[in-house]
């Protein structure tokens, strides 16, 4: 009867050993998805990590599932190939002219100009309102990732560059979001014919100082 017993509890010891080592494992596999999600970043947080200390300071990242739509839209339905240099897409003619007037349009919405210049921080500036700019480009698939990163951060420091700042009767909170999609040509084998399609959209929240 007392070896019975000795055994019993030897057994409820052994069990409550194993469920504080189970407890101790599933939190440290939570920690460690966790960490993983936090590691995780955007594509527009990759090309903002890249810019100038100025831009940082005036741009912080943010969702857009408008523009992240309108870019697989655009490279679902991409005809022609593009270039080795950045293309800025035309809202009025040629084939995207019914992505930039069926999926951006909005009625706080402004399309740019050229983007390849500083019309699209032009653009911002000129909304009067708190709103959203877009514009995008294509390039070709041939060109490496790191030539469109590069490209990128050019182009969002020389927006940054331009943009209003704060004075004494308005303060401005600039966002920005990147989306970046594969366009495949065709199911053949020349994939010289593939391009990339990129988009940007830059929102502005202007507050009134008020005293």
């Amino acid at each position: 009867m007392k070896l019975k017993k000795i055994v019993s509890l030897a057994l409820a010891g052994i069990l409550a050993v194993s469920m504080l080592t189970a407890c101790g494992d599933k939190g440290s596999s939570s920690s460690n998805e966790n960490n993983g999600n936090n590691a995780t970043t955007s594509y527009t947080d990759t090309i903002l990590a890249e810019t100038k200390a100025a831009t940082k300071l005036v741009l912080s990242t943010s969702s857009n599932d408008k523009l992240d739509k309108a870019v697989e839209y655009a490279a679902k339905n991409n005809s022609g190939k593009a270039g080795n240099s950045f293309e800025w897409v035309d809202k009025s003619n040629g084939a995207y002219y019914t992505l930039a007037n069926t999926v951006m349009a909005a009625t706080d919405v402004s399309y740019t100009g050229n983007g390849n210049d500083q019309n699209l921080a032009t653009s911002i500036n000129a909304l009067g309102e708190d709103g959203t700019v877009y514009t995008l480009y294509k390039v070709s698939r041939m060109v490496s990732d790191e030539f469109i990163e590069n490209k990128l951060v050019d182009l969002v420091d020389n927006w940054a560059s331009i943009l209003n700042e704060d004075d004494a009767n308005t303060t401005y909170k600039y966002t920005i979001r990147i989306a970046k999609a594969d366009s495949l040509a065709g199911k053949d084998a020349d994939r010289t014919k593939d391009t990339v399609v990129i988009g940007v959209a830059i929102t502005v929240d202007q507050t009134k100082v008020t005293y």
